[in-house]
């Protein structure tokens, strides 16, 4: 994704709401939400946060696209505790999980 509008497009339909539910859960305008998918403006400093709550990702993910591997990396711990991996094997998962991801610095 290139740039926030689009960002927050893909999020939104990621998470199976239109732009009125998004509206609603943050007291904004259902055009407000559409002008920000189409970058003709961008969200007060105020709806960030609680953009962020809502999509379940951080500030740095949505503003700078830099992503967060903490909830990723909680669901494979307990997928493995499940199925009874041991402690090595959990952390070996994790390490490809985290080398699989390509870093900020890798674009430069």
């Amino acid at each position: 994704m290139n740039n926030l509008g689009e960002k927050l497009f893909e999020l939104r339909k990621a998470k199976n709401l239109s732009q009125e539910e998004v509206a609603d859960k943050l007291g904004v305008t259902r055009q407000s939400v559409s002008k920000w998918e189409t970058n003709q403006s961008t969200p007060d400093f105020d709806k960030i946060v609680p953009l962020c709550e809502l999509f379940e990702i951080s500030t740095d993910e949505l503003l700078i696209g830099k992503r967060e591997d903490k909830k990723e990396i909680k669901e494979v711990i307990e997928w493995c505790d499940e199925k009874g991996h041991s402690e090595h094997e959990i952390l070996e998962l994790i390490r490809r999980i985290v080398d699989a991801k390509p870093r900020a610095e890798d674009k430069a």
